[in-house]
């Protein structure tokens, strides 16, 4: 679904699967290309509603090995889909 879809379906707390559509840059999963491809391709906890010149959807994703947690807000502005998780 698009941006406005699931703005308005899905609920905060709410598992979401968000892509972009383009396919990792490669299989290395330490460098900057895969950081940047995997801000825009993940699943995580819509964790707020953001209302602006662009509407935003904040998620944050599970806690890695150390406990800490990465958070990507995404802006209607940028071509995304979404689908429940």
């Amino acid at each position: 679904m698009d941006f406005a879809t699931a703005w308005s379906t899905f609920a905060i707390g709410a598992q979401v699967t968000v892509s972009n559509g383009l396919p990792p840059p490669s299989d290395k999963t330490d460098g900057l290309p895969y950081m940047a491809w995997r801000s825009h391709n993940f699943t995580g906890t819509l964790t707020a509603k953001l209302n602006g010149a662009f509407r935003q959807m904040s998620f944050n994703l599970a806690a890695d090995e150390n406990g800490n947690i990465i958070g990507y807000v995404v802006a209607e502005a940028v071509t995304h889909t979404f689908t429940a998780a």
